[in-house]
């Protein structure tokens, strides 16, 4: 729990620099001089960024557990949608864009692979670093 406190304050702060450098970086005539999508592939998109938020729904007893008997609910609730906040709303439609920028549909062999292309060195390594660790903290708290 002590080494996941520091994680998560890590990776809360790289979930913020990583949309400030992309949007800094972003040729946004670009952006918004290609074609609309089709109305499926966007109710799709939703459906995707929504389930990438929702799927994380099961691990919050493995985090409540630790908590004492006196933590507010109001509070555990509100720092769960906070914290899945900062990273879902700014990361994911910025993923999704530069994503689709940088290549067509299925052309990528994994979500993250451009990320090494379009972020500086210095801010690219640390991220995908600490949002490693996160996961195996995760995971290890899980099991």
């Amino acid at each position: 729990m002590k080494c996941n406190k520091y994680a998560t304050y890590l990776f809360g702060i790289f979930s913020v620099l990583v949309p400030v450098c992309l949007i800094i970086d972003t040729d946004w005539s670009e952006v918004f001089g290609r074609p609309a999508g089709s109305t499926s592939l966007m109710v799709a998109g939703i459906g995707m960024i929504a389930a990438g938020g929702v799927s994380w729904i099961p691990s919050s007893p493995d985090f409540t557990r630790y908590l004492p008997r006196t933590a507010s609910s109001r509070a555990i609730v509100g720092n769960s949608i906070g914290g899945a906040g900062i990273v879902v709303l700014p990361m994911r439609p910025d993923g999704c864009r530069h994503g689709g920028l940088r290549a067509g549909p299925g052309e990528r062999p994994d979500p993250v692979s451009f990320l090494g292309e379009i972020l500086p060195m210095w801010i690219a390594v640390p991220y995908l670093l600490i949002a490693l660790v996160g996961m195996l903290l995760i995971n290890a708290m899980s099991m």
